[in-house]
């Protein structure tokens, strides 16, 4: 499955048409877009498992995410971010915000 994936990343990026007639290195064009990638951050409220009186515990989740927009807009799949209370998304800088759901 690992190398299928890899596969399928390197004719992507290779026969995209932001490349010139000849292939940038699959190096360089992971440092063109590394700033673009963040990790989301997520916490969510769930039932302790095999405690039966009902308490809820924090769950940290952690995933990762594409910057789409100037104005901060961050693609990431909507499992990740469905039952989250609350979201953050941090950078490369390793500065943390805060986010919004906008839609999942």
């Amino acid at each position: 499955m690992k190398n299928c994936l890899m596969a399928g990343l390197t004719l992507l990026v290779l026969s995209g048409p932001w490349l010139a007639a000849e292939a940038a290195p699959l190096g360089e064009v992971f440092k063109q877009v590394n700033k673009s990638v963040v990790i989301v951050l997520t916490e969510e409220k769930m039932l302790e498992p095999d405690k039966g009186r009902g308490s809820r515990v924090a769950v940290q989740g952690l995933a990762s995410g594409v910057l789409i927009s100037p104005e901060g807009k961050v693609l990431t799949a909507a499992h990740v971010v469905q039952a989250a209370h609350r979201v953050a998304v941090e950078f490369i800088s390793g500065d943390v915000i805060n986010a919004k759901v906008v839609a999942s």
